[in-house]
């Protein structure tokens, strides 16, 4: 079981512009408001990690890594019973950094004018750099 979430999390670093860019969107969304639409960045964020759990049966499906996965002392009980945890593992990972994140945020920046300036500049950086 060890060696699978080691899989999937090596899986899931491989997207990491996919993660990068999720909490840039989420910072985004917090430019718009404060304490209110901290809940909605954390509830999106923790559902966007949980998506990585599809990446990961996806490119399990792709690689074919399934059967060569079964051929091994592992069953499917074990692969099931694996992706339901790296799945409850990533959203609460996705729910604690968003949390601490939009926490820090409200803490720091009192006025929602300056901080939608600073996401809307991290975004164009953003997506220049993935451009590039």
């Amino acid at each position: 079981m060890k060696g699978l979430l080691i899989k999937d999390l090596r899986l899931s670093c491989s997207n990491k512009v996919f993660f990068i860019a999720i909490f840039f969107i989420g910072l985004t969304f917090m430019s718009g408001g404060g304490a209110e639409q901290a809940s909605m960045v954390v509830g999106y964020i923790s559902m966007m990690f949980g998506f990585g759990v599809l990446n990961t049966m996806a490119y399990d499906e792709m690689d074919g890594s399934g059967i060569f996965l079964l051929t091994m002392p592992i069953d499917r009980k074990i692969y099931v019973l694996e992706k339901y945890i790296y799945g409850i593992l990533s959203i609460v990972t996705g729910g604690v950094l968003s949390a601490v994140v939009c926490g820090i945020i409200l803490h720091c920046f009192n006025k929602p004018f300056l901080f939608s300036i600073l996401c809307v500049v991290a975004v164009i950086a953003l997506m220049l750099f993935l451009m590039i």
